[in-house]
């Protein structure tokens, strides 16, 4: 298959994904984490000034509220409390831009997706196009199939938030770091730094780039020297001068874009307020020298730029301490569970994808060990394993990247829902295609004469006949899977969840239900010329923009309603739940719904009873 062909059903795939991003989208409302962002984003954009949502990099949200300033008459609410008096006041100035200030909220809502979008697409390309180079048409095929018709990316990869962009730093700074250890030249350097600080501009869980980096430099040298039998200490040198300096600059560019960009983001700020948020930000922060640090340079002019990111990345490391309230397996905690990533993981990637992933595995076990067998001795083994680490070590960088990434989301006191792991899927895919192309085309000739060989390639092509036949009807699954699922992604569950009850018994929150489908819930009361609904929603979109005077507030402090009642799955889970140790909070307020049926159920994520 000629790389014109391949290239063209990449893109066809990819044009998949962008209808059917775009299409699921489009009735969604607004998700909680894109309230904050997309205020935010305007905020920047218009007055240069990052006093909102400090604790995520500004790129994001700057790319997303471009295509705001197209709408005739935006008006942005820099008079309102959350701006002038608030410290970060970003839950109520996004919403008091998006739903108060006369906007139209479903036109900001949809247009700052837009960008989003174009970052899922970018990132599938080099997905697509890293598989392509290491594993030929066939690698490259299996996985843009995998990313773009993956439930996981297409539900977050929508949304105006940090992890599908997060994903797309990681691998793409990666793609281009390694371009480098192959080909030091001027262009690869700046390519990997410029596109390292672009990575730290996304998310500032990117920061694990620096180690991670790091460690690759150091690796590539040492594989390099096993592979040429360690050869002159020169040529060494040099080369360990050339990958560890060059690791460092491109740690250094990246940095200077990452200031460049942030200067924009203070030009405006005042310096005394810049200096009280930090103040009040930090005042809990663990180290209270690095706490001091930052706010005294806010008060140096050429340090103010290089302070607002100091504080963000504080922030976010204060927060992953503190903890977040979550519901899992029946329980309540404020704390994390250890296994609650790998089982969110189970339960939320698609069960092809799984067998895909222990096929990989098996067979790239059961390859390695029967090379070794084959090998005169345990050095020589030893030898032609560490060669192949380094003639293949893209594949050994993302088993690193997967180590590392799953390692720190484990040991994390912060369950935010399987979009924390959004990082680690195309180092996956990219895993995957290749092992399972490297499978289908491992046969070879054994013989030389004409008979024999023609034995071979009858026998090859019945091999490769029956691996087809297990290859394509799991791709075939998994994309009937993601056609199945539109256009409730982001409450979409694996086929093995009705083992536990349905996804709404294992973990709730983005995971299920994250403010999405008020938009539906509307439709419905609508649909059935109900009067008056009691709503208990999470989410941040005002449901009476949707419900108008049909919404009536309800809270868990409440007596019982009665009539209709629209309930979140968050909080029916959480209001029904085991408390998990250290929990002092009532978990057992809304077990009375138990003795009744749900009328319906809106999306998966919203339960609407008919109450007596």
């Amino acid at each position: 298959m000629s790389s014109a062909i391949t290239r063209g059903l990449a893109i066809i795939c990819l044009i998949a994904m962008i209808i059917l991003g775009a299409t699921s989208m489009r009735n969604d409302a607004l998700t909680n984490d894109e309230d904050p962002h997309i205020g935010a984003g305007i905020s920047y954009i218009t007055q240069k000034d990052m006093r909102i949502n400090p604790e995520h990099p500004p790129l994001m949200k700057d790319l997303a509220a471009l295509p705001l300033l197209f709408m005739k008459n935006l008006k942005v609410p820099t008079d309102d409390k959350s701006w002038t008096e608030d410290i970060n006041g970003q839950w109520d100035f996004g919403r008091k831009f998006i739903f108060y200030s006369g906007n139209d909220a479903n036109l900001i809502v949809f247009l700052a997706r837009l960008a989003p979008l174009a970052i899922m697409i970018t990132l599938g390309w080099f997905v697509f196009r890293a598989s392509f180079e290491l594993g030929g048409a066939g690698g490259g095929l299996i996985a843009i199939i995998l990313y773009a018709f993956s439930p996981v990316i297409l539900a977050h990869g929508r949304l105006v938030t940090t992890d599908v962009p997060a994903a797309a730093g990681s691998f793409i700074a990666t793609y281009f770091l390694l371009k480098y250890f192959k080909k030091p030249d001027r262009k690869s350097l700046l390519a990997a730094g410029f596109t390292f600080g672009i990575a730290q501009l996304f998310k500032f869980s990117n920061f694990l780039l620096i180690p991670y980096f790091g460690v690759l430099a150091f690796t590539w040298i040492i594989l390099k020297m096993i592979k040429e039998d360690y050869g002159s200490f020169k040529k060494h040198f040099k080369d360990f001068l050339t990958i560890v300096g060059g690791t460092i600059a491109v740690g250094i560019i990246g940095y200077v874009v990452v200031y460049i960009v942030y200067v924009w983001h203070v030009w405006n700020y005042p310096v005394e307020r810049q200096m009280n948020d930090a103040k009040m930000l930090l005042s809990s922060f663990g180290s209270p020298f690095l706490a001091n640090l930052v706010i005294a340079m806010t008060q140096i002019p050429v340090l103010r730029p290089l302070a607002q990111y100091l504080l963000g990345l504080f922030m976010v490391l204060q927060r992953a301490t503190g903890g977040n309230t979550a519901f899992f397996m029946g329980q309540v905690a404020s704390t994390a569970w250890q296994s609650y990533f790998p089982v969110v993981y189970l339960f939320k990637v698609p069960l092809s994808f799984h067998i895909l992933s222990v096929l990989t595995i098996f067979i790239g076990i059961k390859n390695i060990l029967a090379k070794m067998m084959r090998v005169p001795s345990i050095k020589a083994g030893m030898n032609w394993l560490f060669k192949i680490a380094f003639e293949n070590f893209i594949i050994l960088a993302s088993l690193m990247y997967i180590g590392m990434y799953w390692l720190t989301s484990i040991s994390s006191n912060l369950n935010i829902g399987v979009r924390h792991l959004m990082p680690v899927f195309p180092f996956t895919i990219l895993l995957i295609s290749l092992g399972a192309i490297n499978w289908l085309k491992n046969d070879q000739m054994t013989s030389m004469a004409p008979l024999a060989q023609l034995l071979d390639t009858l026998k090859n092509m019945a091999r490769m006949g029956i691996k087809l036949m297990l290859i394509l009807p799991l791709l075939i699954w998994y994309v009937g899977g993601a056609l199945i699922a539109w256009p409730h992604y982001i409450a979409w569950y694996n086929e093995l969840a009705p083992l536990k009850g349905g996804g709404h018994n294992i973990t709730v929150d983005s995971n299920l239900d994250w403010g999405q489908d008020l938009r539906y819930l509307a439709k419905f009361v609508e649909d059935n010329k109900i009067e008056k609904i009691n709503v208990n929603y999470f989410g941040w979109a005002p449901p009476e923009y949707y419900l108008g005077d049909k919404f009536e507030p309800w809270w868990k402090e409440k007596t019982r309603p009665h009539g209709w009642f629209a309930l979140s799955a968050t909080y029916k889970q959480e209001g029904c739940a085991t408390p998990a140790k250290g929990w002092s909070h009532p978990t057992d307020y809304y077990c009375w719904l138990n003795d009744y049926q749900p009328v319906a159920i809106i999306g998966n994520s919203i339960f609407v009873y008919n109450l007596p």
